[in-house]
């Protein structure tokens, strides 16, 4: 009786293998792309909590670099600006008064040609006047020039606070992507210089099923073709659905880790399968492919 009850289970997981290949049309793993973030600026790191694993959100800000020498200049920079728009109000407003001014001595002047013309008064006071009113418009034009000069240096200084503002940004690292921190080349304390790796993320958002199919089953997928996804969990076998993104056009050697339908296949064809990320889904997981109508 135990003989028979061996064979029996022994006839139903080959069945059931039999079964699980018929069906199973390509098999991999899930992946997804990996980012180094490396440093747009030289500092030493004053903050860096995030521990390897932890979920990172987009734009979130993992790490700090020190400000302090950024912050003084960009304080500098803001008090010179301040300083330079005052500067103008007063320029602005001496030169209006310079404008009454000047209004005062061409009506003078005006009114004393008359009188010379009449033979009221001597040439001397005519000249006088026409004097007055030269000094006064060298003065108007110099005073426009003033205001000129003190606009263009605050637009330099605008330019310069731009550019420290966005030296500053870069102190505060950030996720570009939803993700995975998946390792953390540097801790707090220590120096950094620009272009030294901080830290490895796995981008969640563009998760993929890295599989392999056989020459003749080539003709049986194309580009942007909905496939399902069949994948183990803690809540048992669970079934999503992806779009092929990707087939190699260069056959490979099978990888050791990868089954093929064709066990006798000796080269491979890669293919991506992008998919919805799912908090079961795990990196480096084993997956199989259902064909769509296959």
């Amino acid at each position: 009786m135990r003989k028979i009850i061996i064979i029996l289970a022994l006839i139903i997981l080959l069945t059931a293998c039999e079964q699980k290949n018929e069906t199973s049309n390509a098999y991999g793993n899930f992946q997804c792309v990996e980012v180094t973030i490396s440093s747009e600026t030289m500092g030493i790191i004053t903050d860096f909590d995030s521990v390897e694993g932890d979920y990172i959100e987009r734009n979130q800000i993992i790490a700090i670099a020190d400000t302090t020498d950024k912050q003084l200049l960009r304080d500098e920079i803001m008090i010179q600006i301040e300083l330079l728009n005052t500067k103008y109000e007063k320029a602005e407003a001496e030169q209006g008064i310079l404008a009454i001014e000047l209004s005062k001595a061409k009506r003078d002047v005006g009114r004393h040609e008359i009188l010379f013309n009449q033979n009221a008064i001597a040439r001397e006071v005519l000249e006088n006047y026409q004097h007055k009113e030269a000094i006064l418009e060298k003065q108007y034009s110099a005073s426009g020039l003033n205001l000129s000069l003190i606009k263009t240096e605050l637009k330099q200084l605008a330019v310069k606070l731009e550019q420290i503002k966005r030296e500053l940004s870069k102190s505060y690292i950030t996720s570009p992507f939803s993700g995975t921190l998946l390792v953390k080349y540097v801790e707090a304390g220590e120096l950094v210089t620009i272009g030294k790796p901080l830290f490895k993320l796995a981008n969640l958002e563009e998760t993929y099923l890295k599989a392999y199919v056989s020459e003749t089953q080539l003709s049986q997928i194309a580009l942007n073709d909905q496939v399902t996804i069949l994948y183990d969990s803690v809540s048992g076998l669970q079934e999503i659905k992806g779009i092929i993104s990707f087939i190699s056009d260069k056959a490979e050697f099978t990888p050791k880790t990868i089954q093929t339908r064709d066990e006798r296949a000796n080269l491979v064809y890669a293919i991506k399968i992008r998919v919805e990320y799912e908090e079961a889904i795990k990196i480096g997981m084993p997956a199989e492919v259902l064909f769509q109508g296959k």
